[in-house]
């Protein structure tokens, strides 16, 4: 019981952590021209530092997009504005730095655009720019760190570069149902299974980038499947750390940059990355101890701080790390806590033998009663009561286990 109480105020608490961090986004907001807003990466840098750019402006674009569920904010149109303009006028700062060449960046870019709409079609005024994006694309599949130009490109595929250009194309659908989206994820989820020691960050950043594109090519299933339940088995063990503190001290170990030296870009909170993963694939009921201590310390975080930070000595309230805490807390804000009883299912469920037992023992338990209930009846020739009995009983416990292995 002590589970789903935790789980039921993890809950509850998601739409406060969410409010904070909005709140947070809007008060760091800069006026930098007329209709036009940008934000920097780091929400708490004093504004004299000059540090809007791309990343900080379109990540908060679509972090409060996602919170308002809603594109009609001046924030969110404002912060677009100046995002189209820098991308457009070759005298901006972003230009000047080259920023639309680093594929992260403009990954984040394309995902502020339109940031509600799950579908971007050919017709769409933005359409032009995830073709670039496509066009990108390494001869053999895959997409580099960055791109500059057609000579000056980075020709080895990164796995996080490849990943964030599929997680943003999942909406642009003529790549995504197109043959050739097929043949991108194919590819990657191919890569995958064959690499040997990929860590957290990009397991779990292509889990998420992958699992629309599974749903729509059926022949990625399996292999997908496969890359969910590597996922899961690798973090079984920080599920049972038993101490929050603790458990921060995992994170903090494991927040981690892109496996690249070179990568200077990117910065991903792990654990949120993962437990977002493991939500989006149904994987909440096995993996519910990970998922619980990871949303906590996400809400602690922003209790003490109104945003998320990285438990680390110097913390920064990073405008990426609250876009991915958002999809985090978001998702699991649509938990229905499980019963007492199913939650017992559902846990034995990740232990095969013991649940196979289980449901013998539960069998022979039904046989055995029903046996000699009809025994006790029998005399009197009435057996509609333990008819009726019986019915609900084995129909409530037929229910649990059918909940249980969905």
């Amino acid at each position: 019981m002590f589970r789903r109480f935790q789980s039921k105020k993890l809950v509850e608490k998601c739409s406060l952590s969410l409010s904070s961090i909005r709140k947070v986004i809007i008060d760091a907001s800069e006026k930098v021209g007329d209709n036009q807003i940008a934000w920097g990466q780091f929400l708490d840098y004093e504004r004299s530092t000059g540090q809007t750019g791309v990343y900080g402006t379109a990540t908060a674009v679509k972090t409060l997009a996602l919170i308002d569920e809603s594109d009609a904010s001046d924030y969110i149109r404002h912060g677009i504005n100046w995002l189209l303009d820098s991308y457009s006028n070759q005298k901006s700062i972003a230009n000047r730095k080259m920023d639309w060449g680093v594929v992260y960046k403009y990954c984040y870019f394309l995902e502020s655009l339109a940031p509600n709409d799950p579908e971007i079609n050919v017709g769409s005024r933005f359409s032009d720019h995830f073709r670039k994006l496509i066009d990108r694309k390494l001869p053999d599949n895959g997409w580099g760190e960055y791109y500059y130009s057609p000579e000056y490109k980075d020709s080895d595929y990164s796995v996080v570069a490849t990943a964030m250009a599929l997680y943003v194309l999942r909406r642009y659908i003529p790549f995504s149902k197109s043959q050739e989206g097929k043949e991108a994820s194919s590819w990657f989820c191919n890569k995958l299974i064959s690499a040997a020691n990929l860590s957290k960050v990009e397991l779990a950043l292509s889990i998420i980038a992958l699992r629309e594109y599974s749903q729509v090519h059926h022949d990625l299933l399996v292999i997908f499947s496969q890359l969910v339940d590597r996922l899961e088995n690798n973090v079984k063990r920080l599920g049972r750390v038993s101490n929050l503190s603790e458990f921060s001290h995992h994170f903090t170990v494991t927040y981690e940059q892109a496996e690249r030296a070179s990568n200077r870009y990117i910065f991903l909170p792990v654990n949120a990355l993962v437990s977002y993963s493991l939500l989006i694939t149904n994987k909440y009921q096995t993996a519910r101890d990970y998922i619980n201590k990871t949303v906590a310390m996400c809400q602690d975080s922003i209790s003490v701080s109104k945003a998320y930070c990285n438990p680390e000595e110097s913390p920064r309230k990073s405008t990426v790390n609250q876009f991915w805490v958002t999809l985090l807390l978001k998702e699991y804000g649509k938990i229905k806590p499980a019963g007492h009883i199913e939650s017992i299912f559902l846990r034995l469920k990740s232990r095969p033998v013991l649940y196979l037992v289980c449901l013998a023992l539960i069998s022979i338990g039904i046989f055995a009663i029903t046996y000699f209930l009809l025994k006790y009846f029998q005399q009197n020739q009435n057996l509609s009561f333990i008819s009726l009995l019986l019915f609900f009983g084995v129909d409530k416990i037929l229910s649990l286990i059918w909940k249980s292995n969905r």
